[in-house]
């Protein structure tokens, strides 16, 4: 806070809040006061789940013992390969987002521009890490769901293309019993990651909301040239579309994590319609299962609302109204701010 306050009385350079609009003279401060409190949320958040995270790992751990026993189809080295190239990917573009933005700077101090460069760091860094870990959390989740929608189509008649030699009613049952339990233990972790992540996404959502806001109406007024392409513009699209990707890629998994969900249960609904001859005890397994699959859900949420594609929706057409508001209320000021000029002149 200490020097983004600093370089905005920089002559050369207004990163928080350019003069020539009424809009953009308060939107950066608004900016840093919820960049600065989401940031501190997820530094108290990380000190108080820091030990819960790992304690998730390694369920997930026993997890993968369990299913691995039982012949599930877990790849936990194609995860792994995937892990590296998405932390990969990750890092490159964060780090060139960081170098982009801090090499249009304009300011004459080695130190400033030191500075600088580590309060974009110490920024985006914790907001990045956070958010990505929730990512790749449920992520998790999502494959080893995977895993066993693939087992229960490779060992049960799912499809009545695909007939099969069910194994004897005892067996079946114990192959119920077994998807019942990693079912379960498969929700406790979504529940892990809703208690983790739900509040700081809610934060994150929120101020990431208000930033895409004030960023799409600095491009706006960048493109039509009301006002010059600066570091404060190439800040906006930098760091826009670099959080944007994030909370998108946030929604993408968590909605694909849910579809991954309902899809177990429409696979044990088509075991029961293609069982031959069930007998009572084998119809009440499958009648137990399926109740716990519709009572107990894979929703990722924060409480007040669901990380789906429905909020998204809502987001970008929040935020593409707000800034058609800002374009109207802008010209209507800058246009009394020019009468007011020229009244004075006379």
């Amino acid at each position: 806070m200490i020097v983004t306050n600093i370089t905005n009385n920089t002559t050369s350079f207004h990163m928080l809040s350019p003069k020539d609009s009424p809009v953009e003279r308060i939107a950066g401060r608004l900016i840093l006061a919820l960049g600065s409190s989401a940031v501190l949320l997820i530094w108290i958040m990380y000190k108080v789940f820091r030990v819960q995270y790992w304690n998730f790992v390694k369920k997930v751990k026993d997890l993968d013992s369990k299913m691995i026993s039982l012949n599930y189809p877990l790849d936990l080295n194609g995860e792994f390969r995937s892990f590296v190239i998405y932390l990969a990917i990750l890092l490159t573009i964060f780090h060139i987002t960081v170098i982009t933005t801090t090499s249009v700077m304009v300011i004459d101090s080695f130190w400033l521009n030191f500075l600088w460069f580590y309060d974009i760091y110490i920024t985006n860094g914790p907001l990045m890490t956070s958010n990505h870990t929730g990512i790749l959390f449920i992520r998790a989740t999502r494959i080893r769901f995977a895993a066993m929608n693939k087992f229960i189509k490779t060992v049960l008649q799912t499809s009545e293309d695909d007939p099969k030699n069910l194994p004897h009613e005892e067996k079946t049952i114990r192959i119920l019993i077994d998807i019942s339990q990693c079912h379960s233990d498969l929700i406790d972790r979504v529940e892990d990651i809703n208690h983790f992540f739900g509040f700081q996404m809610l934060m994150t959502f929120s101020t990431l909301f208000f930033y895409g806001i004030f960023s799409f109406f600095a491009i706006y007024r960048a493109v039509i040239g009301t006002s010059p392409w600066s570091c404060y513009n190439v800040n906006n699209v930098m760091w826009n579309g670099f959080h944007f990707g994030t909370t998108t890629y946030f929604i993408k998994e968590a909605s694909a994590l849910r579809s991954e969900s309902d899809e177990t249960g429409v696979l044990i609904h088509k075991v029961a319609n293609f069982l031959q001859k069930p007998t009572s005890e084998l119809l009440e397994r499958l009648g137990l299962l399926s109740q716990q699959l519709q009572h107990r859900s894979s929703v990722v949420s924060c409480g007040f609302f669901d990380f789906d594609w429905i909020l998204w929706y809502t987001l970008v057409g929040s935020t593409v109204s707000m800034v058609i508001l800002f374009i109207q209320f802008d010209s209507a000021a800058v246009a009394q701010l020019n009468i007011n000029i020229t009244m004075s002149g006379n």
